[in-house]
């Protein structure tokens, strides 16, 4: 039941439950962004993929700690190809 208070339309507790419910329907396969409401599908990615550790990588860079255990971590960023900053 909706009532008038001071010229303004005065909602029940139970009406404001049933609105925000129906609103939270509406925007569930939504979500917030910077740029406002999109879907929550994934994005397709840009640019090269992220290459996980692999056991060629590894083995690489234990040969070249075994040669050298004062090789540096941009030695071996630059040997094995890899970089410990994260994009």
């Amino acid at each position: 039941m909706t009532s008038m208070l001071a010229g303004k339309t005065v909602k029940t507790t139970k009406q404001i439950h049933q609105e925000l419910r129906v609103a939270k329907e509406f925007t569930g396969g939504l979500k917030h962004s910077k740029m406002g409401m999109r879907a929550l599908k994934d994005d397709p990615c840009l640019g090269c993929p992220c290459e996980a550790v692999t056991p060629r990588k590894i083995a690489k860079v234990e040969e070249l700690v075994n040669d050298n255990p004062h090789i540096t971590i941009r030695m071996i960023e630059e040997e094995v190809g890899i970089s410990k900053r994260k994009n």
